[in-house]
């Protein structure tokens, strides 16, 4: 049920079910260029279902030229996953990215390229779908910097909400 916060992930009831939410319940950061999970901002998944998800996330950044990229990571084998997020970016761009990939192995699509201050709240819409294979398992939330070294940081409340359509 909508405001629900279930403790840790859990399979999602049959399709036409209600929205389940997830709240991240502290800061997650990441300074490299290498996924890593937004633990608390996960589900399970059943095999051969079919998932909408939103995600509202309050970030920050350490550089107003440092952006961020998301992903879903998924268990093997998805018959699809298409996401993408936006978000204000610096004073003279909205920033924009997107990753349409079951996991983050190979080659990323590009992220955002910055904010407009430093160690500000950024709002960011993280949106998709995604068909699982016939692997149950979890479906994470992943973040990664968009220039090494550089720190962004989810900030705790940001939030996921997850429906099973199928």
């Amino acid at each position: 049920m909508l405001g629900a916060i279930p403790q840790g992930s859990k399979t999602l009831g049959p399709a036409g079910g209600t929205w389940q939410t997830y709240v991240l319940a502290s800061d997650v950061t990441n300074s490299t260029l290498t996924f890593s999970d937004v633990t608390g901002l996960a589900w399970m998944a059943e095999p051969q279902a079919i998932y909408v998800y939103m995600a509202f996330i309050r970030f920050q950044s350490a550089a107003t030229t440092t952006g961020i990229n998301f992903c879903i990571n998924t268990p093997a084998t998805p018959n699809y996953v298409v996401n993408a997020f936006t978000h204000c970016g610096n004073t003279t761009t909205n920033g924009f990215g997107s990753f349409s990939r079951a996991d983050d192995t190979g080659a990323s699509a590009a992220g955002s390229t910055g904010v407009d201050a430093i160690n500000s709240d950024v709002p960011l819409f993280f949106h998709g779908n995604v068909s699982n294979g016939t692997t149950a398992g979890l479906m994470q939330l992943r973040v990664h910097s968009e220039i090494n070294t550089s720190q962004v940081t989810v900030k705790a409340g940001s939030t996921l909400l997850v429906m099973r359509v199928a």
